[in-house]
């Protein structure tokens, strides 16, 4: 589910600016979508996840990269974030059902708590690949 892999630091940028644009989308859509803003947020979390992994020199692969990318998180940020991957883990859930099965099971506390995650995961995942700075932008 995990391979080497070796990423420059101009691609875990990007996949960190995907984060950030997708946290702030989520809580823009929270307006008018409630189950794409999930989503979105879910998505913030992903492409946090995958810069921490391209960081650390790897990838996802196979048809499973969404657990293989939680899976990772989890072994690499321990104990300390586990809330956050339980966060995490319900979320990929819940979007399997929002994207396949049926829309509006998602409540305007479950978005925000969402934006809230994905935001924090970016803070840790930035903090882990090099400290960002005030406007949470990297060096």
């Amino acid at each position: 589910m995990i391979r080497p892999f070796s990423a420059d630091a101009r691609e875990v940028e990007e996949l960190l600016e995907l984060a950030r644009r997708d946290a702030d989308l989520a809580e823009e859509l929270a307006g008018d979508s409630l189950d794409w803003a999930e989503i979105v947020a879910y998505n913030s979390m992903l492409q946090s996840g995958r810069a921490l992994m391209f960081h650390r020199g790897y990838r996802p692969a196979g048809e499973s990269h969404h657990v293989a990318v939680i899976a990772f998180l989890e072994r690499e940020l321990g104990g300390a974030e586990h809330d956050l991957m339980l966060t995490m883990a319900n979320l990929r859930k819940k979007r399997n059902t929002a994207l396949y099965c049926r829309s509006g099971s998602v409540s305007e506390r479950e978005v925000a708590s969402a934006v809230s995650s994905a935001r924090s995961l970016l803070r840790v995942v930035e903090a882990a690949v090099g400290g960002a700075h005030e406007d949470g932008r990297r060096s």
